[in-house]
C-alpha cells in the first residue's frame, strides 16, 4: 500500500497549484513540493498522517490550505482508520467548552504562560504548534533569503529576497523571546520536537535578518546608482554626437566622465557593482579616445598618459588574487588597450624610448595574466570534472560497483585533484575534495 494514496496525492497537487507562484523561485520551490509527494506516492508503507504531509509542504508553501493537509491526511487513511478518526473527531468537537479555557491560558502573556508550563505544559500545545510552525519558517524564509540575496541575477531576485526577510521577521517576532532555553520535556515526551528554542540561535536568527535587511537596502541603492550612472553616460554620448563646437563638446566629456565615475563607485560585491564593471569596459573603451582626441590629439604624452591609466587600472584589479578566469581575462584587456595606445607613439616622436620600454612592461604583464587565465580556468574545469565524476561514483556505488573499480576511480579523481594550481580559486575546494578522496581509497586498500 502506497504511503500517499491516489486521492491524497491528487488534493495535494491541486492545492500546491493554487500556492504556487509565477517567479522563477516559485516554480523551483514547487517542483520540489511535488517530487516530495511523487516519492510517498510511488513508495509502499504505513500511511503518511497529517503532520508527516504537513512537514511535506509547509516549510515551503507557509500558505498551504490547512483544511486540504487534514482532508488528504483523512483519505489517505485505510477505511476502518477513517471511522476511527471520525470517531475522534467527534469527540474533539465534544470537547469545544475547553476552547475558552485553551485560549486563555494560551495568550502570549509570560504571567500566564509560565505558572502554565510548570504545572499542566500540555494545555499549551498550541502555543507549543505556533511556535514550532513559527520556528521552522524563520530558519527556511532565512535560507531562502540568503540563496537569493547572495546569487541575485537580476532585481527580480532581489525584489523576491527582500519579500522572504519580511516574511522570515515577521516568524521571528511570533517566538516569545522570554520563552528561550526553556524546554517543555513532558510535551516533547510525548510528540516529536523538531525545535530546540535557544537564545544564541534566536540571536543568530535575528543578526542573520538584519544583515539581510541592511544587505537589501544596500542593494536597492547600488541599483539606483546604476540606473543613474548609465543615464548620464548615454545622455552624454547622444550631447558628444550632437555638439556643434568645441565647448560642447567639453561639456559632454564631462558629463560622460560623471556618469563613469558614478558607475566606478558602486559597490562591486552588489548584484548592480558586477553589471556596471560589465558596462564600464564598453563605456571607457570608447571615451578614452575621445577624451585624448578633444585634449588636444594624440601626442605621446597624451598616449603615455592614456596607456599608464590602463596599466594602473590593470594593476589595481591584479590585487588579492587569486581571481577568477573571466576577472583575469578582464585584466589582461586592460593590458592590450594599455600597449594599443603605446604602439600609437610615432618612432620619430622623444618619447618613443620611454614609450616602448612601458610596452615590453606591458606585454610581460600582458603574457603572465595570460598564464593565470589559463590556470584558472583549467582548476575550475578539472574541479567541475572532478564533482561530476563524484556524483557518478557516488551513484555507482549505490548500484554495485566493485570496491576495485572504487577504488580505480577514486585514484582518477585523485590524480586530476593534484593538477590543480596553488593560488586558484578552485584550490581550496579541490584539496577538501582530495583529502576525502585519499580517505576514501584509503579504506578500500584492506577490502582489496
Amino acid at each position: 500500500m502506497a504511503q500517499l494514496n491516489d486521492k491524497a496525492h491528487a488534493l495535494l497537487l491541486q492545492e500546491l497549484k493554487r500556492c504556487c507562484r509565477s517567479s522563477p523561485m516559485g516554480m523551483m520551490e514547487r517542483d520540489l513540493v511535488m517530487k516530495r509527494l511523487e516519492r510517498f506516492h510511488q513508495r509502499s508503507g504505513p500511511p503518511l498522517t497529517e503532520s508527516g504531509i504537513r512537514e511535506l509542504v509547509i516549510d515551503l508553501f507557509p500558505e498551504f490550505d490547512e483544511a486540504v493537509i487534514r482532508r488528504a491526511a483523512k483519505v489517505n487513511q485505510p477505511a476502518r482508520h477513517r471511522g476511527a478518526l471520525g470517531w475522534g473527531a467527534g469527540l474533539l468537537a465534544g470537547a469545544g467548552v475547553l476552547a475558552g479555557g485553551l485560549w486563555v491560558v494560551n495568550l502570549p502573556y509570560p504571567m500566564i504562560r509560565w505558572p502554565v508550563s510548570r504545572v499542566a505544559p500540555m494545555l499549551l500545545t498550541p502555543s507549543y504548534l505556533q511556535m514550532d510552525r513559527s520556528y521552522r519558517q524563520t530558519v527556511s524564509l532565512v535560507e531562502q533569503a540568503d540563496q537569493l540575496l547572495n546569487r541575485a541575477t537580476a532585481a527580480a531576485d532581489i525584489e523576491l529576497g527582500e519579500e522572504k526577510v519580511t516574511q522570515a521577521q515577521y516568524h521571528l517576532d511570533r517566538l516569545p523571546v522570554w520563552f528561550l532555553g526553556y524546554y517543555p520535556q513532558r510535551y516533547c515526551t510525548l510528540f516529536s520536537c523538531s525545535w530546540r528554542f535557544t537564545l544564541d540561535e534566536f540571536e543568530s536568527a535575528r543578526a542573520a535578518v538584519g544583515r539581510m535587511e541592511a544587505q537589501v537596502f544596500q542593494e536597492r541603492n547600488a541599483l539606483e546608482l546604476l540606473d543613474a550612472g548609465t543615464a548620464a553616460v548615454e545622455s552624454a554620448q547622444q550631447q558628444y554626437q550632437a555638439a556643434q563646437n568645441p565647448g560642447d563638446q567639453q561639456a559632454a566629456i564631462a558629463a560622460w566622465q560623471t556618469g563613469l565615475d558614478q558607475l566606478a563607485q558602486i559597490p562591486s560585491q552588489t548584484l548592480a557593482g558586477g553589471i556596471a564593471q560589465q558596462r564600464l569596459q564598453a563605456y571607457e573603451r570608447d571615451f578614452q579616445p575621445v577624451a585624448a582626441q578633444a585634449q588636444g590629439g594624440r601626442t605621446t604624452g597624451t598616449l603615455l598618459e592614456v596607456a599608464m591609466t590602463y596599466g594602473s587600472r590593470a594593476a589595481q584589479a591584479s590585487q588579492n588574487p587569486p581571481h577568477p578566469a573571466d576577472e583575469w581575462e578582464r585584466i589582461a584587456t586592460f593590458w592590450e588597450q594599455a600597449i594599443q595606445f603605446l604602439d600609437q607613439v610615432d618612432v620619430t616622436d622623444s618619447g618613443f624610448n620611454q614609450a616602448q620600454a612601458k610596452r615590453a612592461e606591458y606585454l610581460d604583464n600582458l603574457s603572465q595574466t595570460r598564464q593565470l587565465a589559463n590556470r584558472e580556468a583549467s582548476a575550475s574545469q578539472t574541479l567541475s570534472d572532478v564533482k561530476a565524476q563524484t556524483e557518478i561514483l557516488l551513484e555507482g556505488s549505490e548500484t554495485g560497483l566493485t570496491p576495485s573499480q572504487v577504488a580505480s576511480r577514486l585514484q582518477r579523481i585523485i590524480n586530476q585533484l593534484e593538477t590543480v594550481q596553488p593560488n586558484t580559486t578552485a584550490y581550496a575546494e579541490a584539496q577538501t575534495y582530495l583529502t576525502s578522496a585519499r580517505n576514501r581509497l584509503a579504506q578500500l586498500q584492506p577490502s582489496q
